[in-house]
């Protein structure tokens, strides 16, 4: 039989591997969204990219972008597209997949019930934990991927 389908459209959901609630599937979308400085400073990011896709509950996303040159000693906090869980320990992070700033070992955590995320404490080049403020990435790129759940 050589008949194809070009497209599907299903509404209501679609049961993968069972048709127990916990089995459907009702929520899958791409898209992008303009990210942000959450950290109180102010600062206009030089984004090249904020994409994200979401899969029921888990959103994955991709981030590059420049920071502009500032002086700021506010904590470094990033926009999300979606509110993450609250509760429980921890919703998700984030890795650095490139930057110039040499803080290549940054820990980027999701807040949880927010829909920022920031960098956690990390071990800077003498092996000594630090929160990386917005002065440590002053006019320097940076390359994220990391998911979080909402």
């Amino acid at each position: 039989d050589t008949h194809r389908w070009r497209n599907l459209y299903l509404s209501g959901g679609a049961y993968i591997g069972g048709t127990g609630a916990a089995n459907k599937l009702d929520d899958y979308e791409e898209g992008t969204w303009t990210l942000t400085d959450q950290s109180g400073a102010s600062l206009s990011l030089n984004v090249y990219v904020a994409m994200y896709t979401k899969i029921g509950r888990k959103v994955f996303f991709e981030i590059g972008m420049q920071f502009p040159t500032t002086s700021s000693t506010a904590l470094v906090k990033l926009s999300l597209p979606f509110t993450a869980k609250s509760g429980d320990d921890n919703t998700g992070g984030a890795f650095t997949t490139g930057t110039n700033s040499g803080r290549d070992n940054d820990l980027w955590l999701v807040n949880r019930g927010t829909s920022a995320f920031q960098v956690g404490n990390s071990l800077n080049s003498e092996g000594h934990a630090t929160q990386a403020k917005n002065s440590h990435y002053s006019g320097k790129q940076l390359k994220l991927c990391g998911s979080y759940t909402v």
